[in-house]
């Protein structure tokens, strides 16, 4: 589920939350990894903070959230 704030989903508005289906994979907009291959996404109360890459979700791109627990990151390429 993405979120629109850092928060319990159970405090948001309908339009404030995307249910996603497990499994499914985001491409998401972010700086490079480091050399060693380390990606750093902003992390504000237990959930990542990102952008997604050419895909809107409720009439918007930037500043979604997850929980840290809920999500896998991979780097590709």
């Amino acid at each position: 589920m993405l979120k629109r704030a850092p928060v319990d989903s159970r405090y948001l508005s309908e339009d404030s939350i995307q249910k996603i289906p497990v499994g499914t994979e985001l491409v998401i907009m972010g700086q490079k990894p480091k050399a060693d291959k380390i990606l750093e996404l902003p992390i504000d109360d237990s959930h990542f903070k990102f952008s997604l890459k050419d895909l809107e979700f409720n009439g918007f791109s930037e500043d979604w959230y997850v929980y840290v627990e809920h999500a896998g990151v991979q780097i590709l390429g």
